[in-house]
């Protein structure tokens, strides 16, 4: 699929790992990819988001069980840098996604691709490789830096 404003840099390796939160599904396959994304599109990060739906649409993705099985799922994760929580609108967008600190199935090729990037909502702006030795070693859990 070919996206206005959206072109595809690096994809990360796939990898199969066990389901979270709903266990009683087979394996998930995951993957990270790095896009530049055009200043028009970054202007716009939840026509993005929009857009990613369409395509899971178009690929099957029916509404199911929430965190349960499906065809496919494309998120946001992070966009360099940017901290945003936009609550309004057909599709709520929060990055850096609220959850990828927790999420080994997001950590281990999101490091593959970039282990220096930094959280710049978590205490002490971790990296994603710190984030992941944390997760995998049974670490204290992060904290979002308190609002100002």
């Amino acid at each position: 699929v070919k996206l206005e404003g959206v072109e595809l840099r690096r994809t990360s390796s796939l990898y199969s790992t066990t389901a979270q939160y709903v266990s009683d599904q087979p394996a998930f396959l995951n993957a990270v990819v790095e896009l530049q994304l055009s200043s028009a599109r970054l202007e716009d990060l939840q026509g993005l988001l929009s857009d990613f739906k369409v395509i899971e649409e178009e690929l099957g993705r029916t509404k199911g069980l929430r965190r349960g099985p499906r065809v496919i799922d494309l998120d946001l994760v992070a966009v360099g840098q940017r901290s945003l929580n936009i609550t309004t609108g057909k599709y709520p967008l929060q990055l850096p996604h609220a959850l990828m600190h927790e999420r080994d199935f997001v950590l281990v090729p999101f490091a593959e691709l970039s282990p220096a990037w930094t959280h710049p909502t978590l205490v002490g702006s971790p990296s994603v490789r710190d984030l992941l030795e944390r997760l995998q070693s049974g670490a204290a859990a992060v904290r979002p830096e308190a609002e100002t």
